[in-house]
């Protein structure tokens, strides 16, 4: 193949009209079915290369999107089971308040037990699975502002 051919890959128009009976149309027509053949490889190639690489794209995409998914779900489950121990919390205990008094009864059939807020919030935690924390405004949780507002009956 001369050096003029390599590197091209524009397709070669191949004649109707030549006459095949010497053997240098012959051969410029294999040179020119050879560099079409060569053009088709190339164009075929790049087609399954770009159609690879988009399919990797989809294919983090999607990885991408399952793992939201799973991180969601992860989270919304937290959220559930601090739901359900505080709905319990608060149908099996009373916890109440007066000034700097803090009140509470483990259960029905238990003495009240009072004390400061340090003192009641040990007592609890050392009963449950849990820490108990009280806050006097959400907005004082662990440096987290949730810029939330009381009414007057809180």
């Amino acid at each position: 193949m001369n050096s003029h051919f390599k590197g091209s890959y524009l397709p070669a128009n191949l004649n109707a009209n030549t006459t095949y009976g010497t053997s240098e149309h012959m051969l410029l027509d294999t040179v020119h079915a050879e560099l079409v053949n060569e053009e088709l490889e190339y164009q075929n190639h790049r087609m399954q290369k770009n159609l690879l690489q988009q399919e990797n794209y989809i294919r983090r995409y999607w990885r991408n999107e399952n793992d939201k998914q799973m991180i969601v779900n992860n989270e919304w489950g937290k959220y559930n089971r601090l739901v359900q121990d505080e709905k319990w919390f608060l149908s099996n205990n009373h916890v109440s308040r007066d000034g700097d008094v803090f009140y509470y009864q483990p259960n029905h059939n238990h003495k009240v037990i009072s004390g400061t807020k340090e003192e009641i919030e040990l007592e609890v935690s050392s009963r449950n699975p849990f820490n108990l924390c009280f806050v006097d405004d959400l907005n004082d949780i662990k440096d987290i502002r949730f810029d939330t507002v009381c009414q007057t009956n809180c």
